[in-house]
């Protein structure tokens, strides 16, 4: 992880798009390149709904298999 916004300095919090859309916006990223991971469902069909890819985390030993197979 390279980098966050904090929901209190961009008076947004997730799941609304505009949490995703800042922390595009801050780092210059296109979210269909970006791979966004939070153990919330909500949360990550937040991401999705912006675009990004996005994965459920279940815990290290279930989540890094899927994590990697995104990445590829």
């Amino acid at each position: 992880m390279d980098g966050g916004v904090f929901s209190f300095e961009v008076k947004a919090v997730k799941p609304e798009p505009e949490i995703y859309r800042c922390l595009c916006d801050k780092y210059g990223l296109k979210p269909e390149e970006c791979l966004f991971t939070d153990d919330v469902p909500a949360n990550v069909k937040g991401a999705q709904a912006c675009g990004f890819q996005g994965i459920v985390f279940e815990g290290y030993e279930k989540t890094y298999p899927v994590i990697m197979k995104a990445l590829r």
